[in-house]
């Protein structure tokens, strides 16, 4: 609902290039206003390193957090 509280400037759009797919997109090939850092996709179906970032750090806080 608030991208901008995660850092996010775009949730819509794809980062990388359609003339460089994954696994061949890097930061020389993403279009001219991404960065891994900010946008949530990296192309229309996998999710950006921030979005990876974002997960892993979830998973880990209710790891910690259940009550085992």
């Amino acid at each position: 609902k608030f991208p901008e509280s995660f850092g996010l400037t775009n949730v819509v759009a794809a980062a990388c290039k359609d003339t460089a797919p994954l696994p061949g997109c890097s930061t020389a090939t993403l279009v001219d206003t991404a960065t891994s850092a900010t946008w949530l996709w990296s192309d229309n179906l996998h999710p950006s390193p921030a979005a990876q970032a974002r997960l892993g750090l979830l998973a880990e806080s209710r790891a910690r957090s259940n009550p085992f």
